[in-house]
């Protein structure tokens, strides 16, 4: 018998069966990483006949790991977020660290500080916006722009609500992480044509997701039929996202956990929120 041979025959054989293996566990755990075509077309009629449309391909198919984002206000450091907003020679109008309460100024500029809400203002004369430039596509962009100068990172935030009235520019702004929005925390905008002039509210920094065993979240289909069942609206859904909540309890922590939901936004802009861990509504 030509051992050689016999072994370069079982060798290959061996290769052949490995290579089986393999791909199945890639198909088993493919499956396992998405939500079966049944489960997504039994949903869409389940909705449809509580009153809610819906189109199967606007149903995420991909499960999502579940985590929570782990944020830290942005003003922890009262004195280093001052002469990154006001520049470095911010100057101290009051400092009463026992109630978290601070004022920094410069020129016309002043920063405010209390508990986890601030007030940046810019007193200088506005320069509003003329006829429709303020309606440019790349406001957006510009005031991202504006604020990465006052410390709030470009990619990290945002905007929406954007609308001008008198030539002055009105937004709000949420943080996000990568393309995620998270809910719950907000800062008011205003802006002319060369400068934030106004921005309230409360920010805190995302630091990263928290490192949890790897589990997914309750998958969007059960969450949307749980909002189907004993619904007495007729809508179309437009959009279903996942994203992160932080609740307004828990703001005035110094770091905080924001949890993972699902946001369903209807024809009508109307947005539901769901604890995506448990389904239930929670804004």
């Amino acid at each position: 018998m030509n051992w050689g041979r016999a072994k370069t025959i079982l060798i290959v054989m061996f290769l052949v069966t490995d290579i089986f293996l393999l791909v199945i566990l890639m198909q088993t755990r493919r499956q396992t990483l998405v939500i079966p075509k049944t489960t997504i077309a039994e949903t869409v009629k389940i909705l449809s006949n509580n009153r809610i449309k819906v189109q199967g391909e606007q149903i995420p198919a991909k499960r999502v790991k579940s985590q929570n984002m782990i944020m830290q206000n942005h003003f922890q450091n009262p004195d280093e977020v001052a002469k990154s907003m006001l520049g470095t020679d911010a100057y101290p109008d009051e400092r009463k660290p026992e109630e978290y309460k601070y004022q920094f100024s410069n020129d016309s500029r002043r920063l405010q500080i209390e508990g986890n809400s601030f007030l940046y203002c810019n007193e200088k004369t506005p320069v509003a916006y003329e006829g429709n430039q303020a309606a440019d596509h790349r406001i957006s962009a510009e005031l991202a722009d504006l604020l990465d100068e006052l410390g709030f990172s470009k990619g990290t935030v945002s905007l929406y609500n954007i609308r001008t009235q008198d030539g002055i520019v009105y937004c709000d702004a949420m943080p996000k992480y990568h393309k995620e929005n998270i809910y719950g925390i907000v800062m008011h905008i205003t802006a002319d044509s060369e400068a934030i002039l106004t921005i309230e509210g409360n920010w805190f920094d995302t630091l990263e997701p928290e490192d949890n065993e790897p589990e997914f979240l309750l998958d969007v289909t059960a969450v949307l039929s749980g909002m189907a069942l004993g619904n007495k609206d007729t809508f179309e859904i437009a959009d279903i996202s996942h994203g992160y909540y932080a609740s307004d309890d828990f703001l005035n922590s110094r770091e905080i956990a924001a949890v993972p939901v699902y946001i369903i936004t209807d024809r009508n802009g109307q947005t539901r929120m769901y604890d995506a861990r448990v389904g239930q509504q929670v804004e």
